[in-house]
């Protein structure tokens, strides 16, 4: 099984944090880094030196009692 490492990325592009995992193949890396992106953080996949995939955050969307008070909605 081949050896993946998930880094997840700041607000400036450079990685802080790393996780290795050994698992079947790339599908599954992805899907595992998908629930990493979930802690609001970008995520790129690496797999022998080679970049895998890049697992940007989910899209934010803001709870309805807040949007009153953010003005026009979806802010543009």
């Amino acid at each position: 099984m081949p050896a993946y490492v998930f880094l997840l990325i700041n607000h400036v592009g450079e990685p802080f944090e790393a996780h290795e995992l050994d698992l079947e193949d790339d599908q599954k890396a992805l899907d595992h880094a998908r629930g990493l992106a979930g802690r609001n953080y970008p995520v790129d996949v690496m797999s022998a030196g080679r970049r895998v995939g890049h697992i940007p955050t989910p899209e934010w969307e803001a709870e309805e009692w807040l949007k009153p008070h953010l003005g026009p909605w979806p802010l543009s």
